[in-house]
């Protein structure tokens, strides 16, 4: 039976927040932090955990984990099926945050207004409180980006629509969980590490790639630049 815990942070160069690189799929952060934030773009030193070009401020929306899953705190203007939500409210599966600057009217607010920054916000696993965030408006992440990972049992990489992150060429699935020796990857195929093999099962301690039977991704430290 699966326990939803608040996860530990693993030990990859001590970070909280990791770059996931997977081959034939795309790029994408994994966030451990009790507390996740999105805003415009900004210096590097002030900038939010996800910065997006836009008009947004530095500090727009706080995504924070609960015992239970997540939930929004907005610093700007968020809208949620036309309503303005100015108080800490839970994320549900399928919402669709509408993030607006200062300046944006009521009624340019919606669907069909580019200015505004909307994102989706999934938890596609019926059994894990994980959730994902994509950009659902034309808008594009300071940093090459799909999607957002905010880890709180497990991320699930695979085939399926229910992963976390589909990987539609894979035959199987790749399960990764943090612990206090690092982060840990289980699959349903054998596993190397930096060319070293480990089985079906490796704990990840530093930046490393991981390959199996049709896969292949990278996990880093999101201060490390890819080589």
């Amino acid at each position: 039976m699966w326990q939803h815990a608040v996860s530990s942070v693993p030990r990859i160069n001590g970070a909280e927040m990791l770059r996931l690189w997977i081959d034939g799929v795309g790029a994408f952060v994994i966030s451990l932090k009790p507390t996740f934030t999105i805003g415009g773009p900004a210096e590097d030193n002030l900038a939010a955990d996800w910065p997006i070009w836009s008009t947004l401020s530095r500090r727009h929306l706080e995504i924070v984990k609960t015992d239970d899953g997540f939930a929004m705190h907005p610093q700007g203007g968020v809208h949620i099926a036309g309503a303005n939500v100015t108080s800490r409210l839970p994320l549900r599966h399928g919402t669709t945050l509408t993030l607006t600057d200062a300046n944006a009217s009521r009624l340019s607010v919606g669907a069909g207004d580019d200015s505004s920054v909307r994102l989706e916000f999934t938890q596609p696993h019926p059994l894990s409180l994980t959730g994902v965030l994509k950009l659902a408006s034309p808008h594009r992440s300071v940093q090459t980006l799909d999607a957002v990972v905010l880890l709180h049992d497990c991320c699930l990489l695979g085939p399926r629509k229910s992963h976390h992150i589909v990987c539609r060429d894979w035959a199987g699935e790749v399960r990764l969980t943090s612990s206090d020796l690092g982060l840990v990857c289980q699959a349903e195929t054998e596993l190397s590490v930096n060319d070293q093999p480990c089985g079906t099962t490796a704990i990840v301690e530093d930046a490393a790639t991981v390959e199996g039977d049709g896969l292949r991704f990278r996990l880093e430290h999101m201060g490390e630049r890819r080589r």
